[in-house]
């Protein structure tokens, strides 16, 4: 069985697990399936996480580029909840995406 096979048998049962509203433990030894590669196979093929969760937001640019001075070190973004964060110019990108993600999780 090739990849794909393996892809389109596994997405059928677990359509028909669903639909059985049997626990996957049941549904498995009614069908002679191995629970953990049930559940395996769950994963692999569980629904991507919602768009609207991984959106970016619109950003404003507060002046434009002849009002920054040369010797600038900063980069300010101002968060929905009104405060500002002054982030170095050399902040490594490693670093940004861990602080985005980090405060991504803040909620006000």
């Amino acid at each position: 069985m090739n990849q794909n096979e393996k892809h389109e048998y596994w997405a059928k049962h677990i359509k028909q697990w669903q639909a059985s509203k049997q626990s996957q433990q049941k549904y498995c030894e009614q069908n002679a399936i191995k629970y953990n590669t049930f559940v395996y196979w769950k994963g692999i093929l569980k629904e991507p996480v919602s768009v609207k969760k991984k959106q970016f937001l619109p950003v404003a640019v507060i002046s434009s580029k002849k009002d920054v001075r040369e010797d600038s070190q900063f980069i300010q973004v101002q968060l929905i909840s009104g405060q500002t964060v002054c982030i170095p110019v050399t902040f490594s990108t490693k670093r940004m995406a861990k602080l985005i993600k980090m405060l991504g999780t803040f909620h006000a």
